[in-house]
């Protein structure tokens, strides 16, 4: 059974409980990891595997659109793959000012409203 069929195997089951739910959310991940793994090994073009990965991230983080963004060493942010972001297409520059490094930041965070504002205002 596929990981979409077994997804919608646990969602007509009926009860949405949290395993259910957990379970249906670790399907949806691996289809859209095993969706990725079929295009890199058909070796298709950089900018079809970063559209690819777009959307699926944003189909797995529950968002109605999404986008890979290089970080370049000259304080610029430029999207090489992008799904549903309107005026932000591939090749869009985003200027960071001034920005001085980045990491990874914890969505359960306190700093993470601080973040999402910030990402919220360069992609409007």
């Amino acid at each position: 059974m596929s990981g979409r069929a077994a997804s919608a195997a646990v969602s007509s089951s009926g009860a949405r409980t949290p395993v259910n739910a957990r379970v249906r959310d670790l399907l949806e991940q691996q289809a859209a990891l095993r969706d990725l793994a079929v295009a890199v090994a058909e070796m298709r073009a950089p900018e079809v595997i970063y559209e690819l990965v777009a959307k699926q991230a944003a189909a797995v983080a529950g968002v109605d659109s999404g986008a890979v963004v290089r970080f370049r060493v000259d304080g610029v942010a430029e999207v090489v793959g992008s799904w549903r972001m309107g005026s932000k297409q591939v090749g869009t520059l985003i200027p960071l000012d001034g920005a001085g490094h980045f990491e990874p930041i914890d969505p359960l965070s306190p700093q993470w409203p601080v973040v999402a504002a910030a990402i919220e205002r360069v992609f409007a």
